[in-house]
């Protein structure tokens, strides 16, 4: 029987996935769907930046001394004996692992490679003390795999259509009927992810002048969208390396970081933090140099070796000094995984009207749905924006004209009210009130107003009749 995948929401992609993934994702779901073309390209970028995102975290962990040392014949049995953090003279020719070597100066990966990096650095750390578990398993699933291969053929029938003739929109919007379902099977398998943060670190006392027997560090926690990213102050006794992207284990005991896949540019006058970038091609061989994608921009960055390297021995000295896997006291990471405090609840929202946000109902594409009381204690759903950008206020803009447009009647919440109010830390929060459904979402509503005619069937069948009444009030709303 077929392992049951929890079915992933928007929510939990743009706020809990690590950020490369989660702005790829949002990227995807602003373009509309009668655009078939861009809708296409988007969402064959979020298999690949997903695709590629695992690729560097595998090869990470495949690269960690630390993550082998109880494997004496590992660097022999792959032909990485460079990797060892010894004064001996590397072996000739210098071996790298098989992605690496087999890349080509100035040309960037594709989505199909991607797949067969996860799959061969994947198949190689299938053992007990990999850093990320879920995704060394990832090769041992025939669905997971099954759905990789399904992706990787529809984006080459994209990209590479037969007789060279460029697709129709009836063709593409054929291959998004099937895109879609499967992307959306395959981030469910990826729910993982969210519970090892992507973090970027700055020591509080950059000169040291404190008496703290552990350093202070702020990290930068860089999950979800940018509004989600957050820091936290944590205390090591161990000193965590100053703009490193790494991960944190869910334990918090362990630390991955990875370079020299993900990095971050220089922090500029305005921000404490750099941006982030993912590795995007090889500039000179030898990793001499390296050109990165920013992650939510089109900017690239490039970082240059001060010296030509003729082989891959420097990556193994600074390897050395910087191990890919880096052991931590626990509770001193413990803060990265503590959920960040709704600061909506508890806010009073409007000015004639006063609406006090009560608790979390739900969430959806753009904002979340909050449960609120006015000053008669009626009750009322407000949907307050989560994500501040032009685009997405102007879609909030769109629905609530929308929603007053549309007739109030039975199987329809009405548009009440509209405005913008500020949360518990002063943000502008724009919102809508509409009316409370006690009754819950339409899928709850049609199963209370319905009786099944066979319980006992694999699917359950319903009585059509009340179904189809519900079906005409809400249709003759939309009329």
């Amino acid at each position: 029987m077929a392992k049951q995948v929890r079915e992933i929401s928007h929510w939990d992609i743009v706020r809990s996935f690590p950020a490369p993934v989660a702005v790829a994702y949002q990227q995807y779901c602003s373009v509309s769907d009668q655009d078939v073309d861009r809708k296409a390209r988007a969402l064959f970028a979020v298999a690949e930046g997903t695709a590629r995102y695992l690729a560097f975290v595998l090869t990470a962990d495949f690269l960690s001394i630390d993550a082998v040392q109880n494997e004496p014949d590992f660097f022999a049995r792959f032909g990485l004996d460079w990797l060892r953090a010894t004064k001996a003279p590397p072996p000739e020719p210098v071996r790298t692992p098989p992605w690496l070597a087999n890349l080509r100066i100035g040309v960037g990966l594709e989505f199909g490679t991607w797949v067969g990096v996860v799959r061969d650095v994947s198949a190689l750390l299938r053992r007990q003390n990999a850093f990320m578990p879920e995704a060394a398993a990832l090769n041992k699933s025939p669905e997971i795999i099954g759905l990789l291969d399904m992706l990787n053929s529809l984006r080459n029938k994209y990209a590479h259509p037969e007789g060279a003739f460029a697709l129709t929109d009836d063709e593409i919007l054929a291959l998004l009927r099937q895109g879609k379902p499967c992307l959306a099977r395959w981030l469910s398998h990826l729910g993982f992810l969210a519970r090892y943060p992507l973090c970027v670190a700055r020591r509080e006392d950059p000169f040291g002048s404190s008496q703290q027997s552990s350093p202070s560090f702020s990290l930068l926690r860089a999950m979800g969208l940018a509004p989600s990213h957050r820091e936290v102050i944590v205390e090591s006794s161990i000193p965590i390396r100053e703009h490193l992207p790494f991960l944190v284990s869910p334990d918090a005991g362990q630390l991955l970081y990875l370079w020299p896949f993900v990095v971050t540019s220089e922090p500029e006058e305005s921000s404490l933090f750099g941006k982030l970038f993912v590795f995007n091609k090889q500039k000179r061989a030898n990793l001499n140099a390296i050109e990165y994608a920013g992650v939510g921009q089109r900017l690239p960055f490039e970082l240059r070796e001060h010296s030509e390297h003729h082989d891959y021995l420097w990556v193994r000295e600074r390897r050395a000094s910087l191990p890919g896997r880096l052991s931590v006291v626990a509770t001193a990471l413990e803060p990265v995984h503590q959920e960040r405090p709704d600061t909506v609840i508890g806010a009073v929202f409007g000015e004639e009207r006063k609406y006090r946000i009560v608790r979390r109902l739900g969430q959806g594409g753009m904002g979340t749905v909050y449960v609120a009381t006015d000053d008669a204690g009626r009750t009322y759903a407000i949907k307050v924006l989560q994500h501040r950008d032009s685009r997405t206020q102007a879609r909030f803009k769109r629905e609530i004209n929308e929603l007053g447009k549309l007739k109030s009647t039975f199987g329809i919440v009405s548009l009440i009210d509209w405005g913008s109010g500020r949360d518990a830390d002063r943000n502008p929060t724009p919102y809508y009130v509409m009316e409370y459904a006690e009754r819950g979402d339409l899928s709850t509503f049609i199963r209370s107003m319905c009786e099944p005619l066979d319980a006992t069937k694999d699917p359950v069948i319903w009585d059509l009749e009340p179904r189809l009444k519900i079906l005409e009030d809400v249709a003759a709303a939309l009329a």
